[in-house]
């Protein structure tokens, strides 16, 4: 089963990049999050215990990206994964992170990872 909730063109503004003039300003990365939940949690049951908050979620992701100061995309998605896996619900998510307008003639570059909880 591949249930989702799904986080799409979260915008936010964060300190990113590998040169200095492009890390001291603050640039515009584009977030998007599809958090897979436990197989066994039945959605049809329509209880919102069974379920991820995607508000939450939303909220808790921008503000780690708007907190954060990391060189790569790909670390900053790395750390978006982290924390959505600390949901308890959460299995396993895919993270797609994009600049835009970085390169002339290209709409977006980014990264997209996945990432499974691992059982302790």
């Amino acid at each position: 089963m591949n249930d989702a909730v799904i986080i799409k063109d979260l915008l936010v503004r964060c300190h990113i990049g590998i040169s200095d003039p492009e890390r001291m300003r603050v640039q515009p990365i584009l977030i998007n999050a599809s958090l897979f939940s436990d197989p066994e949690i039945d959605y049809g049951s329509d209880n919102i215990e069974d379920c991820v908050d995607y508000g939450e979620m939303g909220r808790k992701v921008r503000s780690l990206a708007e907190a954060t100061t990391r060189h790569t995309l790909e670390a900053l998605a790395a750390d978006i994964a982290h924390l959505c896996l600390t949901h308890p619900k959460v299995h396993r998510v895919r993270i797609k992170v994009e600049k835009r307008g970085l390169i002339k003639g290209i709409g977006s570059v980014g990264v997209q990872l996945e990432r499974v909880r691992i059982s302790r």
